[in-house]
């Protein structure tokens, strides 16, 4: 039995977004393993953006054909080259996802229900609108400095040790491991040691001596993009 035309023409659309997808994917991780310097940043947001307008776009062909491949099965005809094809023959007749493709929709799927938790109504089925998330950012800043105006005023803030130890008693608090010292000094060695102190100059701590360089080039950003992406070694700065 032949497809109706309609349903042709959705399978061709779905190859050709799976396509370009694959094509957008293949050039972004071309660029990220042999790119030296790696892609700009603004590059990378617009293969970014390509590569989520193809996902969408993939989405909805599913959505609006969700019926048509839900109940559609792929069969070999008989001039399928299944000897030289046979990874590619395996791959459609499969009527399960690749384990891989499996741990990576439950993922998906969990995310998805977390965000939807912390972002949503009770039941969290619903999340909020973007003027709703804005009216929600905007209040929580006068909302906050409501909060922290009568502490600073009162110099809570300032204060060595929080409300719940003042409350329960600043004796109470532990602030470190006590040990035993060990007896008084004499009252020679104390002179000395104060005699000492005042002879000794002051040391002038550098910010070299700290382990920092100020007058160093910094590294470029596409450097530093590579290295978190391939872990390759940043070039030693010109």
């Amino acid at each position: 039995m032949a497809l109706p035309q309609e349903s042709q023409r959705a399978i061709d659309n779905m190859r050709t977004r799976l396509s370009m997808l694959n094509s957008s994917l293949g050039t972004l991780l071309g660029d990220l393993a042999k790119g030296n310097p790696l892609p700009t940043w603004p590059r990378l947001q617009a293969q970014a953006v390509t590569l989520a307008n193809n996902l969408q776009e993939i989405a909805d062909v599913l959505n609006s054909q969700r019926q048509l491949f839900t109940t559609m099965h792929a069969y070999p005809m008989p001039s399928f080259p299944g000897t030289t094809q046979e990874p590619v023959l395996q791959a459609l007749l499969r009527k399960k996802l690749d384990p891989r493709a499996e741990d990576w929709i439950d993922v998906s799927l969990k995310d998805e229900k977390g965000h939807a938790l912390q972002n949503g109504d009770k039941g969290g089925s619903q999340t909020l609108s973007t003027e709703e998330m804005r009216d929600l950012w905007e209040s929580a800043g006068p909302a906050f400095q409501e909060i922290l105006q009568p502490l600073a005023e009162d110099g809570i803030l300032e204060d060595e040790y929080t409300i719940q130890e003042r409350a329960d008693g600043i004796q109470n608090v532990v602030t470190g491991i006590k040990r035993k010292l060990g007896g008084p000094l004499d009252d020679d060695d104390e002179d000395e040691d104060e005699e000492m102190e005042d002879d000794a100059p002051e040391e002038q701590v550098t910010v070299n001596q700290r382990g920092f360089e100020a007058g160093a080039p910094y590294i470029r950003l596409d450097e530093l993009l590579r290295f978190a992406v391939s872990g390759s070694q940043p070039a030693p700065p010109r």
